[in-house]
């Protein structure tokens, strides 16, 4: 019997580790935390297959400054970190093209459009169907300028064939 180890305890940890299994493989689950109490815990149990833009698309760089200065920023640099990470950041940002972003949106999308038909099988054999609701995605915009900037991540949805 192969043995493998999986890294992190969340939906998508915990969903590969029991096809694993399945598949006739020893798993072992590796993660600091509880099951489901990291990434997907902050996820609030959503599961989204219509987030096919990348992080890193052109004009992020504009958005950084105002990002890290936010007291309830996404990003937060502790001065610690900040030489140590410059290597991964300026990768970060040389990635910032429309050609490596559609490349990225592509492969993303390709990941997550059928995630759900994998998905389908685990929650039927927990019995736990009736906790997933498909309702589709609503986004919503405070104002003018926020939601001209998020047209920019609508034409990756659109691109990907995303309903929403």
């Amino acid at each position: 019997m192969k043995k493998v180890s999986v890294i992190g305890a969340g939906i998508v940890g915990l969903a590969t580790a029991l096809y694993l299994q399945e598949s006739g493989r020893r798993v072992t689950l590796i993660d600091r935390l509880p099951p489901g109490e990291g990434t997907s815990y902050g996820n609030a149990g959503i599961i989204s297959t219509g987030s096919v833009h990348p992080e890193s698309k052109p004009g992020i760089w504009k958005d950084i400054p105002a990002m890290t200065l936010r007291r309830m920023a996404p990003v937060r640099a502790r001065s610690f970190y900040v030489l140590k990470n410059l290597p991964w950041f300026l990768r970060f940002l040389r990635n910032a093209t429309e050609q490596t972003a559609e490349r990225t949106s592509i492969a993303i999308s390709a990941l997550s459009k059928p995630s759900l038909k994998y998905y389908a099988p685990l929650l039927e054999k927990a019995g736990a169907e009736q906790l997933i609701h498909q309702r589709g995605t609503l986004y919503v915009y405070e104002t003018a300028k926020q939601f001209s900037k998020a047209r920019q991540d609508c034409a990756y949805r659109d691109r990907r064939g995303v309903d929403y």
